[in-house]
């Protein structure tokens, strides 16, 4: 069973309630690239993005603002000092998050769960070890190739997610 949480809105920015903030897991969030352009990702270089969806995969086992909440409340802030790979993405005009699907644990799964995914899913790296920097993966942002509704990526998410525990999804858009 895949549970939807509330949104709370503060100062025109949508955040996550979770009852705490130390919450731990691995998260991937959907990214809905609007139109194409070409953008930097950090010291990775110059990536031209099409339109369509991206993921990412991470893994938030820390309390405040590395903590899950603290994470995912990142992601869905389009206002931000671009610290990670994501960011160029997250942070773009022609970008939205849309939403996030995590599963609660206090283990390093955000490997595991970007490898089923690739498995999963027909997803392709945008840069040679973006948002992968800290391990051996190929890429932890992806683009999806062949799936073409948020829809149908979410079912395909919840799928790989059942096989780490129980997923949940947050959606929402952040406000701009």
């Amino acid at each position: 069973m895949v549970t939807q949480l509330a949104r709370h809105t503060v100062a025109s920015e949508r955040y996550l309630c979770f009852g705490g903030s130390g919450l731990k897991g691995t998260y991937t969030i959907l990214i809905v690239c609007k139109q194409a352009f070409r953008t930097r990702l950090g010291r990775l270089g110059l990536v031209n993005v099409e339109k369509g969806f991206c993921l990412y995969t991470g893994s938030a086992l820390g309390d405040g603002a590395v903590s899950l909440e603290g994470r995912l409340n990142r992601h869905f802030r389009a206002s931000k000092k671009r610290r990670w790979h994501v960011d160029y993405l997250t942070s773009h005009p022609k970008c939205s998050v849309s939403f996030a699907v995590y599963v609660k644990s206090p283990k390093h799964l955000e490997c595991s769960v970007n490898q089923a995914i690739a498995r999963a899913l027909d997803v392709k790296a945008l840069l040679p070890h973006a948002g992968s920097s800290d391990c051996r993966c190929q890429s932890h942002l992806t683009r999806v190739m062949s799936l073409t509704s948020e829809r149908e990526i979410f079912r395909a998410l919840a799928g790989v997610y059942r096989g780490f525990g129980k997923p949940v999804k947050f959606s929402g858009k952040a406000a701009r």
